[in-house]
């Protein structure tokens, strides 16, 4: 039974990653997420109902549209495969209850945003109001970060952007600054700081190679939500065992 109900959740994240993938192409598209029925974004004929899964869709067809046998992006799948693994990783830390349905919620947001910002380079203020709902709920359902915490975690990394900012132009985006305040509050101070260095320890990976293999220029701009997003996520379920492991370090015996 407890086999059955962890594939139930596998399948009920892959279906939200059905869904987040419809957010992601339509929603910078200013296109109806609610209305009209899915559509190949090459032939733009409708999906057929036995094929709207495409993580087994993209394995039966051989990764192929059914109507003008295009290629299908692997991102779609990919992203559903993501999001059902997350599912169940919530369950497997949190166990059946409201906290690992609230970060289930928290995971999907991330997703969005790091799809959504390196597509276009923007991060939609929806996806911030959303997050600050989430902030307010994890300020109950979870108490082990006290409220000084988040609030000097709200404060501390953005207002960093902020100056940094305003010393170099453009340096972060409005969006960035907004994502990490919000995040802030919800991991506390502490795990918003290792968040942000790892965002900037893979942002900084990233764009040496880039700049090497000449695929960008120094002036080109590369989008840093990812990046916050991997970092956030690292944080939020591995933060204390990072921080503690480095503090040991430290430590004189």
């Amino acid at each position: 039974m407890f086999g059955f109900d962890l594939f139930f959740v596998f399948v009920f994240g892959v279906c939200c990653g059905s869904f987040l993938n419809v957010i992601i192409y339509r929603l910078p598209q200013n296109i109806s997420i609610v209305k009209g029925h899915s559509y190949c974004p090459k032939c733009k004929e409708s999906i057929k109902y036995r094929d709207l899964l495409s993580l087994i869709s993209y394995i039966i067809l051989r990764g192929k549209c059914r109507n003008c046998n295009n290629k299908i992006s692997l991102r779609y799948p990919l992203i559903e495969l993501v999001t059902g693994f997350f599912s169940l990783f919530c369950v497997y830390k949190f166990g059946f209850t409201i906290n690992a349905f609230v970060v289930f919620l928290f995971l999907c947001l991330l997703i969005l945003i790091f799809f959504i910002d390196l597509d276009t380079i923007t991060i939609p203020d929806e996806f911030i109001m959303f997050l600050c709902a989430i902030a307010i709920v994890f300020l109950f359902v979870f108490s082990n970060v006290n409220l000084v915490s988040r609030i000097i975690g709200f404060f501390s990394i953005s207002l960093l952007m902020l100056i940094i900012n305003y010393i170099v132009k453009d340096s972060f985006g409005g969006g960035d600054i907004k994502l990490i305040a919000v995040c802030g509050f919800i991991l506390g101070w502490q795990n918003i700081l290792l968040a942000f260095f790892i965002s900037l320890l893979t942002a900084c990976s990233v764009s040496i190679y880039l700049l090497l293999s000449k695929k960008k220029t120094i002036k080109s701009h590369i989008p840093f939500g990812p990046h916050l997003c991997i970092g956030i996520f690292i944080a939020l379920f591995y933060g204390s065992q990072i921080i503690k492991c480095y503090l040991s370090l430290f430590m004189i015996y």
